[in-house]
């Protein structure tokens, strides 16, 4: 439950990369999250709450899903500790720190799937405790209830809502073939009930009846090995298990269970089902039994029947003639081999008694009366006479007892039962493993007297009680040994009579010794919660672990990520601690558990060789943090529990030093915020700065005007004290400065100061950044010997630092500006910004200059053939063999420019060719009048030689071996000098002709300038590219969308600056 979605994207992802089998249902509010837990209540495993909840109060949601379903996993995330606390104490799961990377995501999807799997660990166990249970009341109802039915539907209804199965059945095997009938069902087999239904023999039924083992069928779409009835295909039903009711020798017949969900049953559903079939066949032999014997046990006390030699009977008594139901003239002369059955030994036994002539006395079961006898035969010469009694009941009584014995061997816990007087009646092996007393000693003994002898420490009237009571306590079962056990006991009940109970004595000493720890490391892992940094995690975590853990000797390793190694922090506790370890740790287990991120048991030699006594300890990682180890003294193995419990401990330390961290970036993150807003105030201040000098600089008449602007500025803004300005053309070791010059100082100080620039080390530092075309910085002038001769002048002037910036443009410094500042940090806080202030000055000023210039000078034009072939757009004339003219150029920041040329020549052809002359190429347009293409050709001298003698291009063209250029430049540069220049760079260039252009179009106050002054520098490049791409022509020679890719921006951003042009332009011709 969340409303940030991208909080839920990536959750999903991190989960997806874990587990295919886990999905996301989203809701944004409590209102929704409760709806989709009850109509979605069977497939929901876990709940992850985000705070702040919008509009409810989300403990109130935490305590409401924990009221009502107490396993659902429930993971809160919170950057608000409190509310954390606040979440576990309501019932949360688990919890993390909301705002976190894809690392951290990663792991909080582990956190869901583990608590996931802990929930179903949970349900797991609880549903084996529920198995238990229905097959101890199963076993007593069995014993206590007289209706076989009964037991019967007992045992589908149980096994229905253990399994969760939507239909079980227990089949009756048939003498008539491939017959069963349905003795009890639930679903759809209750319909079927008392009914007899056909099972051919490739059935799941008849299988698992004549194999005598359980059959899981996970689909029964994709199995082929039964077949099924047109009416079973017909439920629906995707899933079942079936196995066999009775042994071998007394198969009964089968009980199975079915549900409409694919592999809806496990391993341990076939055991719990084996275990009820086991109850069931008893309770269907006891049955068969009991109605066979029912009326003998009325009326049969003792029968004798005698046979003469030729074994024909001869007498037959009263209670014998009832026996054989037929009345004694019938039975007299029959054999005796037609009045025995051909089982029970019966023949067998009065034979070898005539041969031996010795009296026979055996048990045997009648199976034509169905009824168990004690017989004794007396041979003589003239015959024999047999006596039999009937010891049915008793033979019964013994049976069940063998039975359930047999059932009680095989169970793991320990089992008893007492009488109403509190005596031990029967005990199963398990009870005398448990507390080490033998079956005889117990049997007839009073439980108060049991509980004496074993020591119990807390039982009180555990097993006197009659009551239905489950309680824990200790016995103390050999020696010092203790164990803590949980006695369940459930009363048997016949009829309306109690006759005792039967009990459950199970031992819990490990989970009780689990629980226990368990809140121990909870209490410690709550306080560990207020830790602050990494050392007090790490030293909480080695005393919580030794706390938990009893006599453990534990040591914690760090990863040293500039040794790529672990190293030790703290001292030594474990058997490792005792080997020396001089650069860190990068083998052996503890570094193998610490690579992998495995908790791991590994085994250390102490003496660090291989010796017989090796240590077992746990090494536990802490993820990328480093590695906990612990064990106990000696080579005593750590057990599964401290396993887990370590477990439990490096999770939490290792998400607290993740917190730790985390808030560690979050102070770090606001202390360059609060730097950086620093920053910003002091650069919007540089930005007011600069836009006055700007305004002014455009209203500045003259160079010097300018100049003096600047520095008036300067000086008027906070801090700066004391501003003048050098001209480096004019700078020669001395200064004279002019009352325009000097801003912000005492008279007396302008006095001194051309003395100051033209003496050391102010003359250095003007030569210095004259030189390097960087600001020049003295920090603090009071405390540099260098500057020892003018702390007089700082200190009464009150100025600590100095600066000197060069306006620079083009390579080259227009103006020294010499600012004096009243904090000596000032310049360290702001030097870069300072610095970038000089470059836009410089250029402003650059800019003004040549303004000035255009006022005053005229143009010469002059027309060049260069020569050789240097120039890449001769080369790529040449190499497309037409003429190429270019139409307009775009500098670009980093030397390089943006050309627009048009030729005659094969697209194809010429951007192939282009690929050799620039670092990228692609066509415009295609008309009659050529194609239209950009080039961005790298840097060119033809092109910086132009802008350094302030030149405009007005045509150049190629063919290749010959390439004309046109150019303006100012009548003040040298003709001469300009050709040399481009002679040097492209050998063999001639000028063609040259003239004096008197047109005063070019004049600043001019619209073009004009216009120029008006758009700003990203405006001026999107029109003047669009002009020179023919996007104004009709048809249009190129679209938004190529231009856009000139600038490397989208095509709404481009169209916002030519717009932003255009409405310009029209403004200025309308207004």
């Amino acid at each position: 439950m969340s409303d940030d979605g991208n909080f839920v994207d990536s959750l999903n992802s991190s989960l997806g990369t874990i587990s295919a089998d886990l999905t996301i249902r989203h809701v944004r509010d409590t209102g929704s999250a409760r709806a989709e837990l009850l109509a979605s209540s069977d497939d929901i495993r876990c709940v992850v709450l985000t705070a702040p909840v919008p509009g409810d109060d989300g403990l109130s949601f935490v305590r409401s899903v924990r009221e009502s379903d107490s396993t659902l996993p429930i993971v809160v995330a919170a950057d608000d500790q409190e509310f954390v606390r606040d979440s576990v104490n309501a019932g949360a799961t688990d919890y993390c720190i909301r705002e976190l990377d894809g690392e951290a995501f990663s792991w909080l999807a582990f956190r869901v799937q583990k608590a996931i799997e802990d929930s179903y660990v949970e349900q797991s166990n609880r549903a084996r405790l529920e198995q238990q249970r229905v097959v101890s009341e199963l076993g007593t109802r069995a014993l206590t209830t007289a209706n076989l039915d009964d037991v019967l539907q007992l045992a589908v209804e149980r096994v229905s809502g253990v399994l969760e199965a939507d239909s079980v059945s227990i089949l009756e095997r048939l003498d008539e073939p491939e017959t069963f009938r349905v003795a009890a069902g639930t679903g759809w087999a209750s319909k079927h009930v008392n009914r007899h239904v056909t099972a051919s023999e490739n059935t799941q039924a008849a299988q698992s009846y004549q194999r005598g083992h359980s059959i899981v069928v996970d689909d029964f779409d994709d199995d082929d090995r039964f077949d099924h009835s047109k009416e079973f295909d017909s439920t629906g039903f995707r899933s079942g298990i079936s196995t066999s009711v009775g042994g071998d020798a007394s198969r009964w017949g089968v009980i199975g269970a079915q549900a409409f969900e694919p592999g809806q049953f496990v391993a341990e559903d076939v055991l719990f089902l084996e275990n009820v079939a086991a109850v069931i066949g008893a309770a269907a032999e006891r049955n068969q039994l009991k109605n066979a014997l029912s009326e003998v046990l009325g009326r049969i006390d003792e029968a004798v029947v005698a046979f003469d030699t030729d074994w024909s009977l001869t007498y037959v008594n009263a209670e014998a003639e009832r026996l054989l139901r037929e009345p004694a003239g019938d039975l007299f002369g029959r054999k005796m081999w037609d009045l025995t059955p051909d089982s029970g030994g019966f023949r067998q036994e009065f034979t070898e008694a005539m041969q031996t002539q010795e009296t026979k006395e055996f048990e045997a079961f009648s199976e034509n009366s169905e009824t168990w006898y004690n017989i004794k035969a007396y041979p003589s010469e003239t015959g024999l006479s047999v006596y039999f009694t009937d010891i049915t009941e008793r033979h019964e009584r013994e049976t069940e007892i063998e039975q359930y014995g047999l059932m009680l061997k095989g169970v793991a816990d320990a089992v008893y039962a007492l009488d109403t007087e509190g005596r031990f009646t029967a005990v199963n092996p398990a009870f005398e493993r448990l507390t080490g007393l033998e079956r005889d000693a117990v049997l007839g003994s009073s439980a108060s007297l049991l509980v004496d002898s074993l020591g119990a420490t807390d039982s009180g009237d555990a097993f006197a009680a009659t009551g239905s009571q489950t309680v824990e306590f200790e016995l103390n079962v050999s020696g010092d040994e203790t164990v803590r056990v949980e006695n369940h006991r459930t009363p048997l009940v016949i009829g309306d009579e109690e006759i005792g109970s039967v009990g459950v004595l199970r031992d819990v000493t490990q989970r009780h010794r689990y629980e226990r720890l368990l809140a121990i490391l909870h209490k410690r892992t709550r306080e560990m919660m207020s830790a602050t940094d990494r050392e007090t995690v790490f030293a909480d975590a080695v005393a919580a672990c030794d706390e938990v853990l009893g006599d453990a000797r534990t040591e914690l390793f760090v990863f040293d990520e500039s040794q790529t190694a672990l190293t030790r922090v703290g001292e030594a506790g474990t058997g490792l601690g005792d080997k020396p370890i001089a650069n860190g740790l990068t083998e052996g287990g503890v570094w193998d558990a610490f690579v992998s991120g495995e908790v791991s048991v590994v085994e250390i030699a102490p003496d660090g060789g291989l010796v017989k006594g090796v240590e077992r300890v746990i090494a536990a990682p802490i993820g990328r943090y480093g590695v906990l180890v612990t064990g106990h003294p000696g080579t005593v193995a750590p057990t599964e529990v401290d396993v887990k419990l370590v477990n439990l401990l490096v999770a939490t330390v290792e998400e607290l030093l993740e917190r730790i961290d985390a808030e560690s970036e979050l102070r770090e993150r606001d202390r360059r915020l609060a730097e950086q807003n620093e920053v910003l105030t002091r650069l919007d201040e540089v930005n007011k700065t600069i836009r006055s000098i700007n305004k002014s600089l455009i209203r500045a008449p003259t160079h010097s005007d300018a100049l003096s602007a600047v520095g008036k500025l300067l000086a008027e803004s906070d801090p700066y004290s004391v501003v003048w300005h050098v001209d480096p053309d004019e700078f020669d070791g001395g200064f004279s400065p002019t009352p325009g010059e000097v801003h912000g100082a005492d008279p007396a100080y302008i006095d001194r100061i051309g003395e100051v620039a033209g003496s050391e080390p102010m003359s250095s530092l003007l030569e210095a950044a004259i030189a390097s075309q960087s600001m020049q910085v003295v920090e603090d002038v009071l405390n540099d010997p260098a500057w020892a001769d003018h702390r007089g002048d700082a200190l009464t002037y009150g100025f600590r630092s100095i600066a000197v910036i060069p306006a620079v443009a083009d390579n080259r410094v227009e103006a020294l500006f010499v600012v004096h500042v009243a904090n000596a940090t000032v310049l360290a806080d702001e030097g870069g910004l300072i610095s970038e202030l000089g470059d836009t000055v410089g250029y402003a000023l650059a800019t003004t200059k040549r303004a000035g210039a255009m006022l005053t000078e005229r143009k010469t034009r002059i027309q060049v053939q260069l020569g050789d072939d240097r120039l890449s757009l001769a080369r790529l004339a040449r190499s497309v063999d037409h003429s190429v003219e270019l139409t307009g150029v775009i500098p670009k920041s980093d030397g390089s420019v943006i050309a627009f040329i048009i030729t005659d020549a094969e697209p194809d052809a010429v951007l192939e060719a282009g690929c050799d002359v620039a670092t990228g190429a692609r066509l415009l347009s295609e008309d009659e009048s050529g194609n239209l293409f950009e080039l961005r050709l790298p840097r060119e001298s033809l092109f910086e030689t132009l802008y350094a003698s302030e030149g405009v291009l007005r045509e150049l063209h190629s063919v290749g071996d010959q390439t004309t250029l046109t150019v303006d430049v100012p009548e003040r540069v040298r003709v001469r000098s300009f050709v040399d220049t481009l002679d040097s760079d492209y050998p063999g260039t001639n000028l063609l002709s040259r003239r004096t252009l008197t047109d005063g179009a070019e004049a600043p106050k001019t619209f073009q300038w004009k216009m120029r002054d008006a758009w700003t520098d990203r405006q001026y490049e999107a029109i003047r590219a669009a002009y020179f791409a023919g996007f104004f022509e009709w048809p249009r020679r190129s679209t938004a969308e190529a231009l856009a890719g000139t600038f490397d921006i989208s095509a709404p951003t481009y169209q916002y600056h030519l717009r932003a042009a255009e409405r310009k332009l029209v403004e200025s011709v309308f207004d």
